[in-house]
This record gives C-alpha cells, sequence and structure tokens, in this order.
C-alpha cells in the first residue's frame, strides 16, 4: 500500500492515534486499521476526532518513522560551531499543493520536500495536538 493514502487520527473513546484508510462525513470521522481492512464490516471503523486527522507525507525522518500533517519536527544544524535548532509544523499548502512547514523561531514558511536531501536532519519530536507547547513562537497548523 502507499503510505500517501495513509491517515492519522486520534480515538473517541481512549485518546490513542490510530493509522489507516479514513472515512468522513459532514459531523464524523473515521480510521480503518490499514491491517483489518473489510468494508463490509462497520466494526472495523474507528471513530476519531475529526480536528486531529492527518494525512501521511509519505516521507520520513531521521529514524525512518512517517511523518504526518499536524507532526512537529526538529532539524538540527551548526552554524559558526553554534547548534541550533529549528522547530516546525508540517501542513499541505492547497495554493502550493504541496506539504510544507511553518519554521516556529524563524518565521516564514518553506516546503518539506525543501528538507528531502537532508532527511537525515528532520526529526519527529511530537505533534500539533499532543504538544502544542513545542511551537511557542508559532507554527500554521
Amino acid at each position: 500500500m502507499n503510505e500517501r493514502y495513509l491517515f492519522r487520527g486520534k480515538r473517541v473513546d481512549n485518546g490513542e492515534w490510530l493509522e489507516g484508510f479514513y472515512v468522513g462525513s459532514t459531523h464524523d470521522a473515521y480510521i480503518i486499521n490499514a491491517d483489518s481492512f473489510s468494508p463490509h464490516f462497520e466494526s472495523d471503523y474507528v471513530k476519531v476526532d475529526p480536528a486531529t486527522v492527518g494525512q501521511c507525507t509519505g516521507m520520513r525522518d531521521k529514524h525512518g518513522t512517517l511523518i504526518f500533517d499536524g507532526d512537529v519536527l526538529e532539524r538540527s544544524s551548526t552554524r559558526l560551531f553554534t547548534d541550533v535548532k529549528y522547530k516546525m509544523a508540517v501542513f499541505f499548502s492547497d495554493v502550493k499543493g504541496a506539504w510544507g512547514v511553518e519554521l516556529s523561531n524563524r518565521g516564514g514558511e518553506t516546503f518539506l520536500t525543501d528538507y528531502i536531501g537532508n532527511a537525515y536532519t528532520l526529526e519527529i519530536i511530537g505533534n500539533i495536538h499532543d504538544n502544542p507547547e513545542l511551537l511557542e513562537g508559532g507554527g500554521r497548523p
């Protein structure tokens, strides 16, 4: 299965994150576990909080973990013998049609694809739903 079609959402019943296929309506959102997918069994549909649903970007961080919409990434670099860490929130830009990141401590946006060549420098450190404090300086989502 192509990872770009995976979604993630936070379960309404117990608050745990679930990855799989997304099924939504105007009022409800459901994730169907990709491993046990059967469109014929309603019991496979797990209700999730619609505000937490995010699509997989198809890209991975330096540990090989899939990056989803709403994840908070950290990029480390060294400038003039000083370690600098940038925190950024992942979002999809409807205008540009690409996955973007908002740099919380530098201002401005860039696109996640700009970092693919340096993916080894990106690390998921949380997400905007569980860890909003990670983006003290802002962040789009």
